[in-house]
């Protein structure tokens, strides 16, 4: 059996936005947590997969598009390994609250 962790984005591996109106939409608005590279890897050792699940309604919103995002991720991504830290997928709901999607 494979052991996984999931992981929230905004919150706990980098800091949100300061309001709930607000949105991290640009990589220079990420900013990693210290240890979080240092805890993924440990996980990564140990023999976990690693998956971020994440809401991200500031697609809904047109914030940002699906393509930013994605490349705002595959930047994290690379930023983590940089640190010894792999991410093994990174998933998200770019839905609004209403009308309920199966995403979240």
């Amino acid at each position: 059996m494979r052991r996984a962790v999931f992981l929230d984005r905004d919150g706990v591996i980098n800091r949100k936005a300061e309001t709930e109106d607000e949105y991290v939409t640009r990589w220079e608005q990420v900013e990693i947590f210290a240890d979080v590279a240092r805890s993924i890897a440990w996980l990564n050792r140990d023999g976990f997969k690693v998956y971020v699940v994440t809401n991200q309604r500031s697609v809904a919103k047109r914030l940002i598009t699906a393509n930013e995002l994605e490349s705002l991720h595959h930047r994290l991504r690379a930023q983590l390994a940089e640190d010894g830290a792999r991410i093994d997928a990174i998933y998200y709901c770019p839905h609004e609250l209403e009308p309920a999607c199966d995403c979240r």
